[in-house]
């Protein structure tokens, strides 16, 4: 199980997408991966335990929510 969790925790923070992970029930952030910090221009300290709405991601940086919506929307095809 730890072996587990510390592989799952490394895919995600090498994942080269943006991502978060939020509390279903309050709608906090419990986790983000360094791709999220990189492109929001924040500290990991600046966005746990908050709201998107409360970290202003969507105000805070130029085109990041075309960006988001861009990235979304690529079909991106892999061969296995």
């Amino acid at each position: 199980m730890v072996r587990s969790k510390d592989l799952f925790q490394k895919l995600f923070q090498l994942t080269p997408s943006a991502l978060v992970v939020t509390d279903w029930e309050n709608r906090t952030i419990t986790d983000v991966n360094e791709r999220f910090l990189e492109m929001a221009k924040m500290n990991r300290e600046d966005v746990i335990g908050k709201t998107t709405p409360e970290i202003h991601i969507w105000d805070k940086v130029p085109n990041f929510r075309m960006e988001v919506y861009e990235l979304l929307s690529q079909k991106k095809k892999s061969k296995i």
